[in-house]
């Protein structure tokens, strides 16, 4: 995402975790794509029905209604909608973490969104295969993690971004020791390295 952030304007970048609760989600989603009014209508937690008079877009306003006062049942396919008449050709990237622990209202919103005919392109971390969501062109990495020379030099990377130098303070033994435990997963040798 930071990547793409260079390209602001261009390109929509989303991050999506399954730490991000669904209205958040939506919120994030829809973001880039209003207006100033519809904004200032929807900024914080405390939407009310008055602002909600500042939005003409009928499709915005059910989804606020739906995720916020109750009033309608949330219709996903108005979300598709909004996002379809405002991106225009501008790309949608979507960055999917830890896919299998999402939310299910988080799935099928992915998965119509992938079903729609707009510019997007997600991108899935998951540890299971993903069977939920499908659309043309899946291109399928399996990712078996890293040896223990490319975890040192992930890590002696880091170090020196951080100013340190090379492996320091970590010696041969300890590395040995802390890459045996990860069984090759970067996240958990790092999250080793940062407990020692």
């Amino acid at each position: 995402k930071e990547e793409l952030t260079k390209y602001k304007g261009v390109v929509i970048a989303d991050y999506v975790s399954k730490d991000i609760n669904f209205i958040k989600f939506v919120r994030t989603l829809l973001e880039p794509v209003l207006t100033i009014k519809e904004k200032i209508a929807g900024f914080g937690s405390k939407i009310s029905s008055k602002s909600l008079k500042l939005i003409e877009d009928n499709n915005l306003v059910s989804v606020y209604e739906a995720l916020y006062f109750k009033k309608v049942e949330l219709d996903l396919t108005k979300i598709r909608d909004i996002l379809t008449s405002r991106l225009k050709d501008r790309p949608l990237v979507l960055i999917v973490d830890d896919f299998n622990s999402l939310d299910e209202k988080l799935i099928m919103m992915l998965k119509i969104l992938l079903e729609s005919s707009m510019n997007l392109q997600v991108a899935v971390a998951s540890e299971k295969p993903v069977e939920k969501i499908t659309k043309k062109g899946v291109i399928s990495i399996e990712l078996n993690g890293l040896n223990e020379t490319e975890c040192k030099d992930m890590l002696s990377n880091r170090i020196l971004d951080a100013g340190g130098d090379g492996l320091t303070p970590f010696n041969k033994e300890i590395l040995n020791s802390l890459y045996k435990k990860c069984k090759g997963s970067p996240l958990v040798f790092l999250d080793l390295c940062r407990e020692k």
